[in-house]
């Protein structure tokens, strides 16, 4: 009896032990590309790059078109050999913008062996390319396949816009409930799972349960409902795993109690807390406040709110385990006017409503943008008495 005993418990420990890894499973997804991928997928962003006349060091050329002027541009990954993918531009009349490119797209160091790239549309101020396909290899020698969109733009030196015309996009299982799983290399270096303190730095992680689709950090963790996992990117984008994480530390963030809502991202992923007399209860790390919401009413019953958007590291801030931790934002907003004169009998004004850190403020009222503030110049002795409006954008 005690040996049968013994391998029911053995069989049943196994199957528990089988049940808990299956939430860790990998589960592939597929890989899709696009001309236009940053309308495909909205949460695609663009770098800025500025190219260069002085050609690598020992990187061999193709014959360039002549009196094209050539530039070039090394796109920096950790998935090439050398650390970097050398691009060249050449035009091919002068006084255009440049349309061919030469990528280095099997990472040999060399350019003399790749086919002109022609834009697909072409002005005199700008050029696109897309999907520009390079090739990197995985530890075994295997072809990994990636693809770049560039817009060249600006003349006489013209400056570099590249995005990833690529992602991967999936549905996978989360505790037996179908989830949509895109990932997007959203610093643009070849890579999908990159975690950092700086919003511009950390790769995005898309999620559609029921319909709802929630952008967040690539990180430690990642919240779905009400529940925290442990999530594990493949590098190259091709696989997720989702294991639950159920002894998360948290600790508390204090705030004015005017505050409604507070964004925060970093290494532990990005959350989007609701925050109740002043507090919002966070997992403990490190953090930069990317966002947060003023909601209030006036006496006349209309309802306004202000989201302010920090600009990455503007504030930055360590929640500690079991500890509470202030953060010093919020009201009073900040109203500037500046007045220039260029050196005729004309001024200048531009109005600027920031807040205290010079966060970036979108207000609405009753749902709607308010009208813009007016301005009111009298001088001295009332013979000038006139008002004028200030425009957006």
């Amino acid at each position: 009896m005690r040996n049968l005993s013994n391998l029911k418990l053995a069989l049943l420990t196994g199957l528990l032990f089988f049940s808990s890894a299956a939430f860790a499973e990998q589960q592939w997804l597929q890989y899709r590309n696009a001309r236009d991928a940053d309308k495909q997928v909205p949460e695609l962003k663009s770098r800025y790059f500025e190219p260069t006349s002085k050609a690598p060091d020992g990187v061999a050329l193709p014959e360039f078109a002549g009196d094209s002027r050539p530039l070039f541009f090394n796109w920096e990954s950790p998935m090439a050999a050398a650390g970097c993918i050398h691009v060249a531009f050449e035009r091919t009349r002068p006084n255009m913008q440049y349309n061919r490119l030469y990528i280095d797209s099997n990472g040999d160091g060399s350019l003399t062996d790749e086919e002109a790239v022609k834009a697909y549309s072409v002005s005199r101020s700008q050029a696109y390319f897309a999907p520009v396909r390079v090739i990197f290899k995985d530890e075994t020698g295997g072809p990994i396949t990636y693809h770049l969109g560039i817009c060249v733009c600006g003349t006489p030196m013209p400056h570099l816009h590249v995005n990833a015309a690529c992602w991967y996009e999936g549905d996978v299982k989360v505790d037996g409930k179908e989830v949509r799983c895109v990932l997007l290399d959203h610093n643009v270096n070849g890579t999908f799972n990159d975690k950092s303190l700086d919003a511009e730095q950390a790769d995005r992680i898309v999620t559609v349960v029921d319909g709802r689709r929630t952008s967040a950090f690539v990180g430690n963790l990642l919240q779905l409902g009400d529940r925290f996992y442990s999530p594990t990117i493949a590098r190259d984008g091709a696989f997720v795993e989702f294991e639950p994480c159920d002894d998360v530390k948290f600790g508390t963030l204090v705030v004015s109690e005017n505050i409604n809502e507070i964004s925060l991202g970093g290494e532990n992923g990005f959350f989007n807390m609701p925050v109740k007399k002043g507090r919002a209860r966070l997992p403990a790390g490190k953090y930069s406040v990317q966002k947060y919401i003023v909601e209030r009413g006036d006496n006349k019953g209309s309802k306004w709110r202000a989201e302010a958007t920090l600009r990455s590291k503007l504030y930055a801030l360590d929640i500690a385990e079991g500890a509470e931790t202030k953060a010093d934002i919020g009201e009073p907003f900040v109203t500037k006017l500046r007045v220039s004169n260029r050196g005729s009998r004309y001024y200048y004004f531009n109005h600027q409503l920031t807040g205290r850190l010079g966060e970036t403020l979108n207000i609405r009222r009753n749902g709607r943008r308010p009208g813009a503030p007016k301005l009111w110049i009298k001088n001295e002795s009332g013979r000038y008495d006139r008002k004028y409006s200030f425009s957006y954008g």
